[in-house]
């Protein structure tokens, strides 16, 4: 297939374009994606901050409450109850209580119902807490009376008692106060403690189960990192927030489609915008090139008709710019002028030539015609002389027949 030349032109600089969109458009994505990674990084993080701002502040709250009771407490048991119990409804803990360094255990109202033979100094949070000798938040355990999963905050008196105030927080609160933060696309909030015991969790069934039973190899991003994790046959988007007041560690999972949601549509509308423009430079294009060879073509055609040998030489093209396109229209009108020029006077000169050549004719004929009778007569004179030959002969004879 034989192209023009303003196809070649047309598909090369469609060509260039293309290679410039393609280019474009990838580059675009790149910076796109980066964006898009960058700014779903951000959001979970700022989600993750505020879980983080959120939970120290709850827990700056009750530790204070407890801190400020530990400094306070009456040590009369009765006057002592009755703080703990302003204090309990106060604070919004499940229960607020102390185990003296004689083994009692005192209560805010109503009582917890604890075993005959309980003993606070045996407790979790009664030896943490005197080991530790500062406020502590106790790993999750079983609550003694009814055995539900809770975890303690407790500090050692400071009113001149050897004994611990402590106070209980279900799970089931900490779910509802701490995990009820949410984010633009589906996510979900999961705390650990600090064996990677989950606390809190959406889902009450893996309350207590270790977080390696369902995210094998799992290790706690750090440094504000996201990472990629399968999680119920999908794909999320993985960081972490540590609370070292508490050894908890905050995880924000969030589903991996929706956040580069966003990331998929600006792909689209990109393909989409990149196709509009390519169609748009085509027409454009096409105009553009025609309109530009548009000399170039009917120079083309009127040098086919010359050399075709039926053009009109006295046709010229228009000359409407300087640019090369213009000096070729006027190159071709001299070359038209020269050659209407050069072939008026090959006909003139032939023409002389036919005359001249008519004249010489002429002479010709009239010179055979003068050799022919020339020779006619030559021929008369021939035949005169050989019959005066003949009959000198016969004379010749006659007489030697006399003599």
């Amino acid at each position: 297939m034989k192209l023009s030349f303003q196809s070649k032109l047309l598909f090369s600089v469609l060509a260039l374009l293309l290679i410039a969109l393609i280019s474009l458009s990838s580059l675009s994505y790149r910076l796109l994606n980066a964006e898009v990674t960058q700014a779903v990084q951000s959001e979970i993080n700022n989600t993750l901050r505020n879980a983080e701002t959120y939970a120290l502040g709850w827990l700056d709250a009750k530790s204070d409450l407890i801190s400020s009771l530990s400094d306070q407490l009456p040590r009369e048991r009765f006057a002592a109850e009755e703080l703990l119990t302003y204090v309990r409804q106060a604070g919004g803990f499940d229960l607020v209580y102390v185990g003296t360094s004689t083994g009692e255990m005192w209560q805010s109202q109503p009582a917890a119902d604890l075993p005959a033979d309980y003993d606070p100094r045996t407790r979790p949070w009664y030896q943490q807490a005197r080991q530790e000798g500062k406020l502590v938040v106790t790993p999750p355990y079983a609550d003694a009376g009814t055995g539900e999963m809770i975890i303690s905050l407790a500090n050692p008196l400071r009113n001149g008692d050897q004994g611990v105030i402590g106070s209980d927080i279900s799970i089931n609160s900490i779910v509802e106060e701490l995990l009820s933060i949410e984010s633009r696309w589906t996510s979900q909030l999961w705390m650990l403690d600090g064996n990677n015991q989950i606390i809190a969790h959406p889902d009450s069934q893996r309350i207590q189960q270790s977080i390696t039973q369902f995210l094998p190899n799992f290790s706690v991003p750090r440094n504000q990192q996201v990472i990629e994790v399968n999680y119920n046959n999908d794909v999320w988007l993985m960081s972490s927030a540590y609370i070292e007041q508490a050894d908890w560690t905050f995880l924000l999972l969030v589903k991996r489609s929706d956040a580069v949601e966003a990331l998929q549509q600006l792909t689209w509308t990109l393909m989409a915008l990149s196709a509009v423009i390519l169609l748009v430079s085509i027409l454009l294009l096409y105009f553009l090139v025609s309109y530009q060879t548009k000399p170039l073509k009917e120079l083309a055609l009127a040098l086919e008709d010359v050399s075709q040998g039926e053009g009109d030489l006295t046709h010229r093209l228009k000359i409407e710019s300087a640019d090369e396109f213009g000096q070729m229209s006027l190159s071709f009108n001299r070359f038209v002028s020269q050659l209407q020029t050069t072939i008026s006077d090959m006909i003139r000169l032939t023409n002389e030539v036919n005359q001249a050549a008519g004249r010489s004719a002429d002479d010709v004929r009239l010179t055979m015609e003068q050799l022919n009778l020339q020779k006619g007569e030559l021929t008369q004179l021939a035949a005169a002389a050989q019959e005066m030959s003949s009959a000198t002969s016969e004379i010749a004879q006659n007489a030697e027949k006399n003599c």
